[in-house]
């Protein structure tokens, strides 16, 4: 299974070239064969494997795949050739269905040193690490287009599973951007970004970290990211292990873009039976235009019995957001089914598939959902994703003051009497 976070991870380092630069190196260039053997290898892929087909998307596939055709073949470009991969694959609208280019990173990689999402109607800087820009500063257009214009052309080449979650990965698909461009600001500053200039961040606050809230009270661990296989799960179950007399604790994953599945740290924090998501593999039709699914899991399921099955008991928040999704959204819903833990924040990024994964040659390569997963009662997941039961939406003013509205209001639900 290759999860979300290996697509972003991916999209991190790459970089949208302007039409005004000369290409000169023979790489920048992918010949005519090629294009049709990648585009074909494309085709059939998620002909073979995609399973997760919304019926719009399913009549007009074929059609697509000829209008994408007419276009490759106009231009040897390889940046253009994997733009309108990318805007191909996107037509299914499905989060775990990608298409991205090694190429891209090696060659034209650089950090925007950014990173902005909106609030409340308007585009805000919630990360950054450059001095010119503080959090919560307003930005009102991208190299002099409106912002939500900048965001309505570039969406075609988004693969995601609704608008919500495109607005959400906007900033992380570095490729849009030029090398260098300016950010107008709602102040009325222009900030020229040079991209050369920034360094990639420390990966170290991809660690889960955890501290008392109240000595001996009150428990937070923090979750940055599920990609770190065994090593990191065991690292959190340890955390739980010195939490574990807390009388509440707060698990935070918001921003968590999965990795892998954490059935022991799931274990560790329920304690009782839980329910799997309900998957179908495989869709089949008959002559007559039937249609048949292969559905398994949502049963009744005892969790993990080893030795750090049911470690913690007491009162359990999560919060949540729209950067928590794939594994972490697997790690989330069992909680959410059987209410084990208070959910507060807001919605997931609402999409988890086992996937196929295609490499080429030369660099290329194709992620392709082959499952479709519904919640244990069969209500429908992706593009849905998981919903909070108390909704915290952040404002401007919080972000420019630090102040953590979810965290807050996840610790008063732990001090509050139990009814």
């Amino acid at each position: 299974m290759l999860l979300r976070a290996s697509f972003v991870g991916l999209l991190a380092t790459t970089v949208f070239v302007s039409a005004g630069h000369g290409q000169t190196d023979p790489s920048d260039q992918i010949s005519l064969q090629e294009r049709i053997y990648v585009a074909s290898r494309v085709y059939s892929t998620i002909q073979t494997y995609f399973n997760v087909w919304q019926d719009e998307d399913k009549l007009g596939f074929d059609q697509s795949y000829q209008n994408y055709l007419k276009s490759i073949l106009r231009s040897d470009d390889r940046r253009e050739f994997d733009l309108e991969t990318m805007r191909f694959v996107a037509l299914l609208h499905n989060g775990h269905t990608w298409f991205n280019d090694r190429w891209l990173q090696k060659k034209l990689g650089s950090p925007l040193g950014l990173y902005a999402e909106l609030v409340q109607g308007r585009w805000l800087i919630t990360r950054s690490d450059l001095p010119q820009l503080q959090l919560g500063d307003v930005v009102t257009a991208i190299d002099g287009k409106p912002t939500e214009d900048f965001f309505q052309e570039n969406r075609q080449f988004l693969a995601d599973s609704n608008e919500r979650s495109q607005r959400t990965d906007l900033f992380t698909a570095t490729y849009l951007f030029s090398q260098e461009f300016t950010l107008t600001l709602a102040d009325g500053r222009i900030v020229r970004i040079s991209r050369t200039r920034n360094v990639n961040r420390e990966t170290s606050d991809e660690q889960p970290t955890g501290r008392w809230l109240e000595s001996g009270q009150f428990a937070y661990i923090r979750i940055p990211s599920f990609g770190g296989g065994v090593a990191l799960e065991s690292a959190v179950v340890a955390l739980v292990r010195k939490f574990k007399d807390a009388h509440g604790l707060i698990i935070d994953v918001r921003g968590n873009l999965g990795g892998g599945p954490s059935p022991e740290l799931q274990a560790a924090l329920m304690g009782g039976p839980f329910r799997s998501w309900r998957e179908s593999s495989g869709r089949f039709s008959s002559a007559r235009g039937n249609h048949a699914e292969l559905i398994f899991g949502g049963d009744q399921a005892r969790p993990y019995r080893g030795i750090d099955s049911g470690i913690y008991k007491e009162r359990l928040v999560i919060l949540i957001d729209g950067g928590c999704a794939s594994a972490c959204e697997d790690f989330v819903m069992p909680f959410k089914d059987n209410h084990r833990a208070t959910l507060v924040g807001n919605t997931t990024y609402g999409s988890y598939s086992d996937t196929y994964f295609t490499t080429f040659d030369n660099g290329m390569m194709l992620n392709t959902a082959t499952t479709r997963v519904s919640f244990p009662d069969g209500s429908p997941f992706e593009s849905v994703g998981i919903s909070p039961d108390i909704a915290i939406e952040r404002t401007a003013d919080e972000i420019r003051s630090h102040t953590d509205s979810a965290l807050v209001r996840g610790l008063e639900i732990l001090r509050s009497p139990q009814e």
